[in-house]
């Protein structure tokens, strides 16, 4: 727990240092931006679950409009 806590304070910690040294204010980025940064990742974290689960999953790419 205490672990936990001092890895939370780090991460804080650090961002504070950067918004500081660069003269910036917080900005919430939002809950979804780090799945639009890199989204390869955000579609592999269920099809490895699912594979784990015993199903074959193939996954493609749709054509954006």
């Amino acid at each position: 727990m205490k672990k936990a806590a001092m890895a939370v304070a780090h991460k804080i910690l650090i961002a504070v240092f950067h918004m500081l040294q660069r003269g910036v204010g917080f900005a919430d980025l939002g809950g979804g931006t780090l799945d639009q940064i890199n989204k390869h990742s955000a579609a592999k974290r269920p099809a490895r679950h699912l594979d784990a689960l015993g199903y074959d999953l193939m996954l493609r790419s749709t054509a954006t409009a």
